[in-house]
């Protein structure tokens, strides 16, 4: 299926996924672990191929089943809903994704704490959404908790960290911190720099982005 998707064959994809879920619904039931996995396939694909609508609604009946089948707080349940919110704001839906990203970062700190990857996913999920929704006030003091988060858990030289460093650099030369994400982007360059191979996109892109804040 991802080689259809990859050579531009979406529609032999979904048709394959579609008949793969019916199967395995008939055979296991709406709510096996399987056929769960099959819907969740299927509107993956539809998510990539670029039919969001379909894909939103395939989304919230995903959600809506595990809740019922799993619980609310069952770790599949909230990847789920982290899937909802992505579907969401991949349709232009800011509104609508803003309180399954808020729901499903309260969950996994109180369930997996507050370090954990799938987290640490969602604090960044949350305050990038936060930053399109033009809520960077609200954006600022999450991408600075991610960095803290990242440093503790990854250290101060992981890649993800330095993501985390420069998310936080591009928040504040927003906000008009401008000496503040200068300085950010400086030390995250100069870290990527001494890191990563001098023509990594990440490097690249933090030597723009220092740039363009100088």
């Amino acid at each position: 299926m991802v080689a259809y998707l990859s050579a531009g064959r979406a529609p032999d994809a979904i048709g394959i996924l579609q008949r793969v879920l019916n199967d395995r619904t008939a055979a296991l039931g709406s709510d096996h672990p399987e056929t769960l996995r099959a819907h969740a396939g299927l509107a993956a694909a539809l998510l990539s191929a670029g039919q969001l609508s379909d894909a939103v609604q395939i989304y919230e009946r995903i959600l809506a089943e595990r809740e019922q089948a799993l619980g609310a707080t069952h770790p599949d349940t909230m990847t789920a809903r982290a899937g909802l919110a992505y579907a969401y704001r991949s349709a232009d839906r800011l509104k609508h994704a803003l309180p399954v990203y808020e729901r499903t970062l309260a969950d996994r700190e109180k369930v997996l704490g507050a370090d954990h990857l799938d987290t640490l996913t969602s604090l960044a999920n949350l305050a990038s959404a936060y930053h399109s929704a033009h809520k960077i006030k609200q954006a600022v003091p999450l991408y600075e908790e991610a960095v803290a988060r990242q440093e503790r858990s990854k250290g101060p030289d992981h890649p993800d960290t330095l993501t985390a460093r420069g998310n936080l650099a591009s928040a504040y030369h927003t906000v008009g911190r401008r000496a503040e994400a200068a300085a950010l982007f400086e030390r995250t360059l100069a870290d990527c720099e001494r890191l990563l191979p001098a023509d990594h996109p990440m490097t690249r892109t933090i030597r723009e982005n220092l740039s363009a804040a100088t």
